[in-house]
């Protein structure tokens, strides 16, 4: 679960998924106490190939945004690296002289 600091508070982010490779990156602050103003999430909208990249991306965009100060998310995995093509068979030696037949 990936956190956004605000100072030293923790806020809990949260990633919804619009229409296609939309997301919608909200940092949610803890709630206060009754009768103290309300703190407004803050959200990104953005495009991104999954979850994790979409978490990711929304937090970096903050971050330099000056409106949270860390964050901890999840390393979105690598892809799988492509296989190698095969190395080309090696050339057949090729086939000794057959004895002359006596």
């Amino acid at each position: 679960m990936a956190l956004a600091f605000i100072g030293n508070t923790a806020c809990q982010v949260v990633a919804d998924r619009d229409l296609g490779d939309n997301w919608a990156i909200s940092v949610v602050p803890p709630q206060v106490a009754p009768g103290g103003a309300p703190i407004v999430p803050f959200v990104v909208k953005l495009q991104a190939e999954d979850r994790d990249k979409a978490i990711l991306g929304g937090l970096e965009i903050l971050k330099k945004a000056g409106k949270i100060d860390r964050f901890e998310a999840p390393v979105p995995a690598a892809p799988p690296a492509a296989a190698a093509p095969a190395a080309p068979a090696a050339p057949a030696a090729p086939a000794a002289p057959a004895a002359p037949a006596t």
